[in-house]
């Protein structure tokens, strides 16, 4: 039977004014632990946010403390299940008095919004790829023209200078060595900057 319970016998009715003792210290605690407070969290794009939330270790610290206090009783320990975005968090415990088994249950479930702990080095990271990323894109805009020169300059030398975009294109595509050339002079006549940005920004 589940206690508290409407009983005339004296067993039942002094394990339910226990029980109502429990509950109301066990909510007292939890209510206590489970209090609010603002932290910093990161998002996925590094962004800086607050959020109000309690940490769970309490909950378990205060499990285990109670279960030490009752070593007479047997029970499995803390468990927890996950569910999606529900978590829970209890404790079972028995023991037997006379005719009776007698089965404790404590139990917090909560609804978790997963973020990431803030860590100032990711942040610092994604700002300095976000600035070489602007870096390689001001030094593609200022190559660009410099590429497309030394490709006409290439195309000359080749005797293609007034070929057709579509001819060009077919004389490429069927001679590897000439684009392979024409790709390997604009690699290496780029700017020493452009080349270490792009590197690091792939490391």
């Amino acid at each position: 039977m589940q206690i508290p319970a409407k009983s005339q016998d004296e067993f039942i009715k002094s394990m339910t004014e226990k029980s109502q003792k429990i509950k109301s210290l066990f909510l007292e605690h939890v209510v206590s632990l489970t209090k609010n407070v603002p932290i910093k969290v990161m998002l996925g794009d590094g962004t800086v946010s607050e959020q109000h939330t309690f940490d769970p270790a309490l909950i378990r610290q205060f499990y285990g403390e109670l279960l030490k206090k009752i070593p007479d009783w047997k029970t499995q320990g803390i468990s927890t299940s996950n569910e999606k975005d529900l978590r829970r968090v209890f404790i079972r415990f028995e023991a037997r008095e006379g005719n009776y088994l007698l089965t404790g249950y404590m139990s917090l479930q909560y609804h978790a919004l997963l973020f990431y702990k803030l860590n100032h080095r990711v942040i610092d990271v994604q700002k300095e790829l976000a600035d070489i990323t602007d870096k390689i894109n001001e030094l593609e805009t200022d190559l660009a023209p410099k590429g497309d020169k030394l490709i006409q300059e290439k195309l000359k030398e080749s005797g293609y200078e007034t070929v057709d975009q579509q001819k060009l294109f077919e004389i490429l595509f069927q001679n590897d060595n000439l684009s392979k050339e024409m790709i390997e002079q604009v690699y290496s006549n780029t700017d020493e900057n452009f080349a270490k940005l792009t590197n690091r920004s792939s490391d």
